[in-house]
């Protein structure tokens, strides 16, 4: 059955490479085709005041969510069941791309563990939430460092927007030892061509 939902995605993907050589052939679309994911994230710390862990929520529009949920059973019996599949394998996908999420201190890539707990919900135009808690390999104290957070899809398809603040936020212990975090945005130079805009969240904790 997961096979079937890591196939789905991947003829998602391959759907949206397909609207990307369509749109090079286009006036006027030379930059390709993109799609934008709504997201959120909230930075949770143990009582020791350790960052253990991000909360992030991602939104796909009714589009790629109508990609997503194509041919899955959405029947009050079978929706649960049928969601909690297609996160499975969303998560399992994006794990090969590190979620799409490189977290630093003082500069220094920290290491993220594999995503145990999530959820997805569908709306009724098909758009699509996705909802996880990405744990770091190994709670780490945040005395006199400064971490930042950017959000960017290695292919530079898909791109990772903030709407507006407090879509990201630090949990009570967090936020009396650090500042209010800080939003950021700057265009990336990838290897493929594309150039998308990289949200970046920065703090420093005392």
């Amino acid at each position: 059955m997961f096979l079937a939902y890591k196939l789905s995605l991947r003829s998602l993907k391959l759907t949206l490479a397909s609207l990307l050589l369509l749109s090079l052939s286009q006036p006027g679309l030379a930059d390709g085709y993109h799609y934008q994911i709504k997201t959120s994230a909230n930075f949770l710390a143990n009582a020791a005041g350790k960052l253990t862990a991000l909360e992030l929520m991602w939104t796909y529009a009714p589009n790629e969510g109508q990609q997503l949920l194509a041919g899955k059973d959405l029947s009050a019996a079978h929706q649960e069941a049928s969601l909690k599949a297609l996160g499975k394998a969303m998560l399992d996908d994006l794990f090969e791309s590190g979620y799409y999420t490189q977290l630093a201190i003082d500069g220094q890539p920290v290491l993220l563990n594999k995503v145990q707990t999530y959820t997805v919900t569908a709306g009724a135009d098909h758009s699509l939430s996705l909802a996880f808690t990405l744990p770091l390999k190994t709670a780490t104290t945040l005395t006199a460092k400064q971490l930042s957070l950017k959000l960017v899809d290695p292919d530079g398809i898909a791109t990772l927007v903030f709407n507006q603040a407090p879509e990201f936020s630090l949990n009570s212990t967090l936020a009396k030892i650090c500042t209010k975090p800080k939003l950021s945005e700057e265009n990336l130079s990838l290897p493929n061509g594309h150039e998308p805009r990289v949200p970046t969240i920065q703090f420093n904790c005392k």
